[in-house]
């Protein structure tokens, strides 16, 4: 969600700031502010709407990213000491497990 969080609140700062560089003025400008304000939905809620983005390809593609960068994650702190333990070896396989 943290993910989905920011590149929300980019592009609602994208939006808002292509509303305010437009030529509408005074009472125009105040009025399409409001209506896209208005019109905005929290994520949990468009998520519960429609389940259908986790057979998305973007979505896949960015699930294997994350996948791919946690476990060179891990296999750095390894490598670095951080981790000491075999631990790792069982997150790794959890990752590998999920993308299957």
């Amino acid at each position: 969600m943290v993910l989905l969080n920011s590149v929300c609140e980019k592009l609602r700062q994208l939006s808002i700031a292509k509303i305010a560089s437009s030529k509408k003025q005074g009472v125009a400008l105040r009025n399409e502010m409001s209506n896209y304000t208005n019109s905005l939905r929290s994520i949990r809620d468009v998520l519960l709407d429609n389940e259908n983005y986790t057979r998305c390809p973007l979505y896949k593609r960015l699930q294997r990213d994350i996948r791919r960068y946690m476990a060179r994650t891990i296999v750095e702190m390894k490598r670095r000491g951080e981790i000491r333990d075999d631990s790792y070896w069982t997150i790794l396989q959890k990752l590998r497990e999920e993308g299957d």
